[in-house]
């Protein structure tokens, strides 16, 4: 399995870095994120630099890319994008294994760890989310956020905690911090996390489950049944322990009765 998985994410790792070399797309919106990211650097200010240098406070762009390109800056370099480039491809696939791990947990026991294969292969040798790596742009962390939410959500009906629904919270809120759609991610999946809130009843256990306590109750309620003599005067035990007197039918009687 774990040489399906180095192979799936190497070839995943591949067509990026591919793509990021054939088809670099560091123009247009890009270019707008990192100028928000810069004054975010430089001046502290959420604003854009018009050509002759002035400052303008903005609201053209959502603040969750600007604030990852402006770290990404300030670890890399200003206006590194390839650097970028690179760390949306770490994130992309990392995204990738964690939509095969919701998979996992939301298949069925005997195909989860093929649909999860499955799931992995698809997810890295996709060409259209491979492409948005290359380009400095609010995709590849979007996917990345989506794959972290429903992953949280899959681990908080296993084992609800502080810790996964953190998580949950956290890709929700950058969701909705880096694209104005992303706020649908949290009204789509947080009713399906407060779900996984509700005791489980018996009626919800899986059929396994519920067989073998059938089946454990069957043999607690069975008793040991008497074995009837054929003799004459024996008694028959009810279940009650009373003793019944059996007395064989005479002959005038086994006349009448035609025998």
């Amino acid at each position: 399995m774990w040489v399906s998985v180095a192979l799936a994410l190497a070839a995943g790792a591949g067509l990026r870095v591919w793509m990021l070399g054939a088809f670099p797309q560091v123009s247009g919106d890009s270019l707008i994120y990192g100028n928000l990211a810069k004054n975010l650097l430089v001046h502290g200010q959420f604003a854009i630099t018009d050509g002759s240098g002035a400052l303008h406070s903005t609201l053209i762009r959502l603040p969750g890319y600007p604030l990852f390109l402006a770290l990404c800056f300030w670890l890399f370099g200003v206006d590194n994008y390839t650097a970028v480039a690179y760390v949306q491809i770490a994130l992309e696939l990392a995204g990738c294994l964690l939509l095969a791990g919701f998979v996992r947990r939301i298949a069925p026991l005997e195909i989860g760890g093929g649909a999860a294969q499955c799931t992995l292969w698809l997810a890295a040798l996709c060409p259209f989310t491979a492409s948005y790596a290359a380009a400095p742009m609010t995709e590849t962390l979007t996917l990345f956020v989506i794959a972290l939410a429903l992953w949280a959500m899959a681990r908080f009906h296993a084992r609800p905690g502080w810790g996964n629904a953190l998580w949950f919270t956290f890709a929700v809120s950058m969701a909705a911090l880096l694209r104005p759609d992303g706020a649908l991610v949290g009204v789509a999946l947080a009713p399906a996390l407060a779900m996984g809130l509700r005791r489980k009843t018996p009626e919800q256990q899986p059929s396994g489950a519920k067989a073998h306590g059938s089946s454990a109750g069957l043999m607690r309620g069975l008793k040991p049944v008497p074995v009837i003599e054929p003799e004459s005067n024996v008694g028959v035990e009810t279940p009650t322990r009373q003793a019944v007197p059996f007395t064989r039918p005479s002959g005038l009687k086994l006349a009448r009765m035609g025998v």
